[in-house]
This record gives C-alpha cells, sequence and structure tokens, in this order.
C-alpha cells in the first residue's frame, strides 16, 4: 500500500511499475479485497499519521496478521530487515515490533540523550529507538491504534512516530525488537541541529501530554525482546565537536537565562550556570539533565511561555548535554 501524499519523487510509478504476480494495481475507489498493490493520491493535508491511518485501515479491512511500515528516509532497508520486522507478528509472539540499530555512543545523541531516557521514564518501556518510523505490528495493534480519537487532532502530525511507540506501552501489549544492524540515512540533506532538535523536542512533549494516561510510576522499564544482539560500530556515523556545542552552550544559555528563569527551578539554572563556568570543562551530569528534561517537559505542558520558544531556548541546554557526554 502507498499512500502517496504528493510527493515529487515518482513514487506511485515506481509502485505501479513493481514486478509481482498480481498485475493490476488500485488507483481508485474499487474492491480491496482482490488487489495485492495499491497506490493512490492522498486528498487533504499531506502527513505521516494521515497515511498511516490510511494503511491501518487497509490492514483492517483486510484483517492482515502482520503490518510493516518502512521509512521512506532509511536507506539500510533489505529485504531481511522487512522480513525480520514481520515475522514476530505473524508468529503470534508480538504486537508491535521495533527496530534495534547498531550505534556507535556517539551516534544519535538527540535519541540517546533525550528521547529515549524521557520515554523509558514516561512509558516504562526500554525501547532503543522510540523515534523510529519504520516498525511491524500485528493487525490487533492496528485495529487497537484506529480506536484512539487523537487521529483527529493536528497535534498528532508533529508526533505520530513517537505516539505509535507509546501505544505500544501497557494494554497488555508484546513487544519485541530486532537487531537490524547499522541505520543508513539517504543522502537528502538533514536539516541542521538548531532546527531539528526543537522538533523533535516539541514531538516528545506534544506526545507526553497527548498520552498522558498511559504514563507508568514504574522505577524500572519493563524490558522487551531482543533478537539478536546488534553489535555496536567502531566508528560513529558523524563526529561531535565537544568543544565547538561547549561554547555554544555558555553563549546560548546566557542570552537566553532570562527566557529560561519561568521555565527551569532556580537551583536547576544555577547549576546549568556552574556547569557552563569558562574556567571549567562542560559538566551537564545525569541528574542535572534529568531535571532539566523534566522541567522544560513540565513548562510545555503548561504553556509557561511559548512552546515555540521553550524548545528554541533548549538548543544550547542539550548541546551542554552532548558536550559533556562526549568529553565523558
Amino acid at each position: 500500500v502507498n499512500v502517496d501524499g504528493g510527493s515529487a519523487d515518482g513514487t506511485p510509478d515506481i509502485v505501479r511499475d513493481a514486478s509481482i504476480v498480481d498485475r493490476e494495481t488500485l488507483v481508485a475507489s474499487q474492491s480491496l479485497r482482490t488487489r495485492h498493490r495499491i497506490s493512490g493520491p492522498y486528498h487533504g493535508v499531506p502527513g505521516k499519521a494521515a497515511a498511516l491511518r490510511t494503511v491501518f485501515a487497509a490492514a483492517d479491512l483486510l484483517q492482515a496478521r502482520a503490518v510493516v511500515l518502512l521509512d521512506p528516509e532509511i536507506a539500510s532497508v533489505t529485504p531481511e530487515s522487512v522480513a525480520a520486522l514481520a515475522r514476530p507478528a505473524l508468529a503470534g509472539e508480538a504486537d508491535f515490533v521495533s527496530p534495534a540499530y547498531a550505534r556507535h555512543p556517539l551516534d544519535g545523541p538527540l535519541v540517546t540523550q533525550v528521547v529515549r531516557p524521557v520515554f523509558r521514564a514516561a512509558y516504562g518501556l526500554a525501547l532503543a529507538e522510540p523515534l523510529a518510523g519504520e516498525f511491524g505490528c500485528s493487525g490487533r495493534f492496528a485495529t487497537r491504534c484506529l480506536e484512539e480519537p487523537a487521529w483527529e487532532s493536528d497535534e498528532l502530525r508533529l508526533a505520530i512516530d513517537l505516539w505509535i511507540s507509546g501505544m505500544a506501552a501497557g494494554d497488555g501489549m508484546r513487544v519485541a525488537e530486532v537487531a537490524l544492524g547499522p541505520r543508513r540515512l539517504t543522502a537528502r540533506p538533514r536539516p541542521a541541529v538548531a532546527a531539528l532538535v526543537p522538533q523533535v523536542l516539541d514531538a516528545l512533549f506534544t506526545c507526553l501530554r497527548l498520552q498522558e494516561g498511559r504514563w507508568t510510576a514504574r522505577s524500572h522499564p519493563i524490558a522487551v525482546t531482543r533478537a539478536p544482539e546488534p553489535l555496536p560500530p567502531q566508528e560513529p556515523a558523524a563526529a561531535v565537536d565537544g568543544a565547538g556545542y561547549a561554547e555554544l552552550f555558555r553563549e546560548g544559555l546566557a542570552a537566553l537565562a532570562s527566557m529560561l528563569a519561568p521555565v527551569l527551578r532556580p537551583p536547576t539554572l544555577d547549576a546549568l550556570r556552574a556547569a557552563a563556568a569558562p574556567e571549567r570543562a562542560v559538566d551537564v551530569s545525569d541528574e542535572l539533565w534529568a531535571h532539566v528534561l523534566l522541567e522544560l517537559a513540565a513548562a510545555h505542558r503548561h504553556a509557561t511561555i511559548s512552546r515555540d520558544h521553550l524548545v528554541r531556548a533548549a538548543v544550547p541546554l542539550y548541546l551542554g548535554r552532548v558536550a559533556s557526554f562526549a568529553a565523558e
């Protein structure tokens, strides 16, 4: 099923020309039950949430045993990885199957230093890649997601990947991870850190707000089944400019202190100032970073200041944490 949101990369033509046994492709409002390949334009506001809802609806109609969603930004997809994402659901062993990528410790700090720990703390589920846009699931999981009223919210467009991972927490859903090796992206230009960090933080905090009922008070997250355990790459995908990040942290904290004052508690802001002291190396400890993320999330929830301003003001704080982590 290809749900095209108006892309200009010729995806519908690729789907129509794909070599499969069934030569017919559904391109209009025809019966789904005898078709093996569907490509249709999406009429409305383009967005992944709407496309995903369409795929889940098709799975529900066809009573699919398993569904695999692929992210077009991932260049490392292989037939084996598609099978790996589908297999646990087909075998009746899992309702949600998430990828576990082989990451160097310095790869993906936005995932490892922000999304992963906050997701684990809030949902009590130890997913390695809660932000992954590719996953496998059972037909039961797809149907359960369709029942949620959040699809009607414009905010879901910001947080759809994390929202799906959050749906796997609770409700007796069985969760598994499959090791897919290193994660390689397409050559398309990526947003700069200053643009990417606010986007991810906004999605994370929005998802926490949409799914408050799924939070847990567990002191330790539930482990998930993973097979096999991936070995981390020997080299990071990209170098981390620790010294440059540390300087941006110091400059940004000094410039934005007045904006952060109503967001962060005085002890937290004072500790950040101490961590940014020019006469010492930047040291944003685990405990301090946990306080920062908690207080940013609370301020986002209560709209203490403009949410857009809040996530942008958080960029230098993130850079300070990455500089500290890289040095450690």
